[in-house]
């Protein structure tokens, strides 16, 4: 087994509802391990249990002033001591294998950045498998093409390409993790891994899903194709 160390970073604001059931699920696995974890959770400002249920869960919280994912995100990334890099949203359940199949794709060590596949459940068996199906190959395409679309709520980075990319360019408030995906091609390899398996809901879009993905459409190509920062900034951590 790799002995490279590993933090888990995990931007919340307000997660009461959801943070328990994604702690449990990495728990059960770092424990299975017998790895020694810094877990993470960057509080943007919540004004619920948020910090408490962290802790509970042997979480380290820092707090970060900023209102915003993507200083959540950078405040993170800094303080942050592992080897390995984690970074996914409060409201996943990871797979059971999660964490042990991010390290094996960290075995090569070309690699810099690792993204896995996402399963956003919530609205009805069939429209959330085609929605799996859709955006998979969505990711497919652009890991071919050479323009990787990493996802916010599952990727990996070495300490390595996180110290030579420096820091992080908080204009991107939204796109942050296609922006960092696609300028960590400069020191390594970014590859997907759909075997690195989280679930999501789906509450960005059950509110207002046309505003929200006009938003999300406008900032992937001012990222992936101007290179440039999408500037309606989101309010708070996704």
């Amino acid at each position: 087994m790799s002995t490279k160390t590993v933090s888990i970073v995990i931007p919340a604001y307000n997660e009461k509802a959801y943070l328990p059931a994604a702690l449990e699920s990495m728990h059960r696995q770092v424990k299975a391990m017998n790895r020694q974890v810094e877990l993470l959770l960057i509080d943007n400002n919540s004004t619920d249990d948020t910090s408490r249920i962290a802790r509970e869960f042997g979480a380290t919280v820092i707090e970060e002033r900023r209102q915003g994912y993507v200083y959540a995100v950078a405040r993170g990334l800094q303080c942050a001591h592992g080897d390995i890099v984690i970074v996914t949203d409060a409201d996943v359940v990871v797979a059971e294998d999660w964490l042990a199949r991010i390290m094996d794709a960290f075995e090569d060590p070309c690699i810099a950045m690792v993204s896995g596949s996402l399963f956003m459940k919530g609205a009805s068996p069939i429209l959330d498998a085609v929605t799996y199906h859709v955006y998979t190959l969505f990711l497919r395409l652009h890991f071919a093409i050479g323009r990787p679309h990493v996802s916010g709520a599952c990727f990996a980075v070495t300490r390595r390409a996180l110290e030579l990319c420096g820091p992080i360019d908080t204009r991107y408030a939204i796109g942050l993790d296609v922006h960092l995906g696609l300028i960590m091609q400069r020191y390594g390899r970014v590859v997907l891994r759909e075997d690195i398996r989280i679930t999501t809901s789906n509450r960005r879009f059950s509110k207002g899903p046309l505003k929200e993905l006009k938003k999300y459409v406008g900032a992937y190509f001012a990222v992936v194709w101007l290179g440039i920062p999408y500037t309606r900034s989101l309010s708070a951590p996704r």
